[in-house]
């Protein structure tokens, strides 16, 4: 477990932050950061992740339950 969980914190672009996701959301979190790593900010539409938002800033990306928080109460 502790080794899922540094793998998928070094893709979501965290450095100290660990956040438990699953295996389908750390190959989306993967997936978008290889593909927008030159855009400084980015916001997904929840529709487009199965209900969820990831929102980078930067190389830091919030944890992604606080993110989820975020969207639902208007981000």
């Amino acid at each position: 477990m502790k080794k899922k969980r540094l793998l998928t914190d070094r893709m979501a672009g965290m450095d100290g932050n660990f956040t438990v996701i699953s295996n389908e959301e750390a190959v989306l979190l993967r997936k978008l950061k290889e593909f927008y790593q030159e855009v400084s900010t980015l916001t997904v539409n929840h529709h487009n992740l199965e209900g969820y938002a990831v929102v980078y800033s930067g190389d830091l990306a919030k944890p992604l339950a606080k993110v989820k928080q975020d969207w639902w109460n208007g981000l």
